[in-house]
């Protein structure tokens, strides 16, 4: 059964769509004022595009093999900040329609978020926790990609500003972490309380292969996500997406919610890997955020549901009239 969504993103090619393009599509823009700190790590977000990609160095780096390459590049990422570095060869199809990468391999990063105020979620200080952690992987990113290209070989870096890939199909090739029933990937080590950043290029690297924790299986038998989203937007059943069944967060539901209450995320708040992530240091807090929820979720609910913000307008997908 065809899921409610963005035509490009339920289509049969990948095609890109810019940060906040459901919202738009959906007749919503993100409701809240924005601090200051969303606007410096916006603004160095953005500053960043323009050293994402650049010139090789003219001679080439050689490594011993394409493991000590792999080992090479992961002890960089870590240097520089990334809490997991994983390596995949670039799959095309996860390359963006119309996009130009002919690079070989995809590095991935992925930097841990501070727990504690996911488990605090939905509030306007939550945004600045999700772009201080986009701030950083996409300044690791960029960093990796230059000290590539110092070493004589071809590098992109791709972040939530400026991206030519797919990333969450290369995080999990690369042994990242697996796709939760709430849309984010789960990590044993990191729960879902993390963000990613990806560097393509040239350079013959061993890579890593798609992990199986059992999450995927705990995902089909939990609940939590499904209770708990204000928008019942989260399914039990799996959907077919361009030839692979996966778990599909139905947009047209999550957007109101993402859109009015500074992001949501009340599905990450409630996923239980994040009480086992962290060596279980966040157990109890994560007890108590659940309970919290619990006394007074029907009451809570009808509320996030009375703030929602009027839809400004419905684009119609193509051949339709909007309404």
């Amino acid at each position: 059964m065809p899921h409610p969504s963005v035509p490009e993103w339920s289509g049969e090619e990948l095609v890109y769509l810019s940060p906040g393009a459901a919202n738009n599509y959906f007749g919503y823009k993100m409701r809240h004022e924005r601090n200051w700190d969303e606007l410096d790590f916006g603004f160095q977000m953005s500053a960043r595009v323009a050293l994402q990609d650049g010139e090789p160095a003219p001679s080439a780096v050689s490594y011993a093999s394409p493991a000590a390459a792999s080992a090479a590049v992961k002890e960089m990422g870590v240097e520089l900040g990334a809490d997991m570095v994983g390596v995949t060869p670039l799959d095309p199809k996860y390359v963006y329609k119309g996009h130009d990468l002919p690079h070989r391999f995809a590095i991935v990063i992925a930097c841990a978020m501070d727990l504690d105020e996911i488990l605090q979620v939905p509030r306007i200080e939550s945004n600045a926790e999700y772009l201080r952690i986009y701030d950083r992987c996409s300044s690791i990113a960029v960093e990796l990609a230059r000290l590539l290209r110092e070493r004589g070989y071809p590098a992109r870096a791709h972040t939530v500003r400026q991206e030519d890939v797919a990333m969450i199909p290369l995080a999990q090739a690369a042994g990242i972490g697996e796709l939760g029933k709430h849309g984010s990937l789960i990590n044993r080590e990191m729960g879902c309380s993390f963000r990613l950043a990806v560097v393509t290029t040239d350079l013959e690297m061993e890579t890593d292969t798609q992990r199986d924790d059992g999450i995927d299986d705990f995902c089909s038998k939990c609940q939590m996500c499904v209770t708990y989203c204000p928008g019942d937007a989260i399914s039990h059943e799996k959907q077919e997406v361009r030839g692979v069944m996966k778990w599909v967060v139905d947009t047209e539901k999550c957007t109101p919610y993402f859109s009015s209450h500074y992001a949501c995320a009340i599905c990450l708040r409630v996923c239980p890997w994040n009480a086992k992530a962290f060596e279980g240091r966040f157990m109890n807090s994560f007890k108590r955020s659940i309970n919290e929820l619990k006394q007074d979720w029907p009451e809570r609910k009808a509320q996030l549901q009375a703030d929602l913000q009027e839809a400004w307008s419905l684009m119609a997908p193509p051949g339709e009239t909007a309404p």
